[in-house]
């Protein structure tokens, strides 16, 4: 090691390395920072880690690898990912945790995931969910709740086609189900289960008539 930290286990606060700064001259510096890591060398495929955090403590369950606080209207994480090959790869042993989530977001007006400008697509698609698990325990692929009986006016799922193509193409199943999960007497088609309702159960309309 060139710099070699060591016997830093009497710490109970503070931090082993703290770069401290309050001035603005950061201000004026479009690359760089505080604490900066240029890599230029030339190292093929050789696997290597330009920084390597590791909690090697399967018991130390309170500790954090990374936490990033950011108190001004800025990204808190920003990769500019310039080859042509994947910018965020997780690799998780998770079994009943989520491998990622979004706790309690504050988000009012703005969405809480967005995907946006995704304008260079030709054969692509914006998402892809694949599942090739031979488990026949019933379960959901994709699962959309809204949670609240007080909130009529939310919609699940909209999708809005601006050409002449299918708004949604549903290829290779048993079928669609509208409140109810299995027909018995059915192979491929659609159930609707109008529950206690006896009023329309299906109806076709035109703006022409």
């Amino acid at each position: 090691s060139v710099l070699n930290i060591d016997s830093a286990n009497s710490l109970t606060s503070g931090a082993a390395i703290r770069v401290s700064a309050s001035g603005t001259a950061l201000a004026t510096t479009a690359g760089g920072g505080l604490v900066e890591i240029d890599f230029d060398g030339n190292a093929g495929a050789t696997a290597n880690n330009l920084l390597f955090i590791k909690n090697d403590h399967s018991s130390s369950t309170g500790t954090t690898c990374l936490a990033i606080q950011q108190d001004a209207a800025n990204y808190g994480i920003n990769i500019d990912q310039n080859a042509n090959q994947i910018a965020l790869w997780i690799d998780s042993e998770a079994t009943s945790a989520s491998t990622m989530q979004f706790h309690s977001p504050q988000n009012q007006t703005g969405e809480i995931v967005k995907i946006s400008d995704c304008n260079a697509l030709t054969s692509g698609a914006i998402m892809q969910l694949h599942s090739n698990s031979d488990d026949d325990t019933a379960r959901k692929l994709f699962q959309v709740l809204n949670d609240n009986a007080s909130a009529p006016n939310a919609i699940p799922i909209f999708a809005k086609q601006d050409t002449q193509g299918a708004p949604a193409i549903v290829t290779d199943g048993g079928g669609l189900f509208l409140n109810d999960t299995a027909n018995a007497n059915m192979s491929l088609g659609l159930t609707i289960n109008q529950g206690g309702y006896d009023n329309e159960i299906f109806t076709l309309k035109s703006s022409d008539v």
